[in-house]
């Protein structure tokens, strides 16, 4: 069973850029959200 998970990622706008493709690979299907 899935379940919905959230991960909050507090860094400079730089890092945050780096790891997005990363976690979009992971991810798969589902939605992801960023804000400044």
């Amino acid at each position: 069973m899935d379940f919905p998970t959230v991960f909050e990622i507090v860094d400079s706008e730089e890092k945050v850029n780096t790891l997005l493709p990363a976690l979009d690979e992971m991810m798969g299907i589902g939605l992801s959200r960023a804000r400044k």
